[in-house]
């Protein structure tokens, strides 16, 4: 096991059974440096160690690309921009789905408002009924020509019965 890269994840059966990750640093024959989140930093015997390891490792090998150190007077948000500029059409569809759901919540929060303060209060029951078939119509319309049969008998009677308000 110490022919891998040092440090490396690993995952480990706790006292309690349960699976816990914790950090590889250091391997001798004789005990394992850990890194436990839960802990802190242990000196484990290689024999405790191999009695809760599970035989999963997560070991991460940099590449030639690779810088190591900090990198100094790079702000973060600058870094930011350029994990960001490679997906910029993600991004943008993102922030356009994300405005029409805010708009269509704020349109369906003040059509409820009306029909809650304005129409059901004083039983105007036929501007009710006027507003559900205008508003029905076009989708009606969408899902006769979606579905392509010849609904003429009952798409003429909808016409009829909105035409007469």
């Amino acid at each position: 096991m110490s022919k891998f890269t040092l440090p490396c994840i690993d995952n480990v059966i706790t006292k309690e059974g349960l699976s816990h990750f914790v950090v590889i640093f250091k391997i001798t024959k004789t005990h394992v440096v850990v890194g436990d989140p839960a802990k802190d930093l242990l000196r484990l015997e290689t024999d405790e160690f191999y009695k809760n390891f599970t035989g999963a490792l997560l070991i991460l090998k940099p590449n030639q690309d690779f810088a190591s150190g900090k990198i100094r007077g790079e702000k973060i948000f600058n870094r930011f921009l350029k994990l960001l500029l490679p997906q910029k059409k993600l991004f943008i569809y993102s922030i356009l789905a994300s405005i029409i759901l805010t708009a269509l919540g704020i349109v369906s929060s003040l059509f409820n408002k009306v029909i809650m303060d304005e129409i059901l209060p004083y039983q105007v029951g036929i501007c009710f009924d006027n507003i559900c078939s205008y508003s029905s119509y076009p989708g009606y319309n969408w899902f006769c020509k979606a579905v392509d049969d010849d609904i003429s008998i009952t798409k003429d009677r909808h016409t009829f019965v909105v035409r007469l308000f």
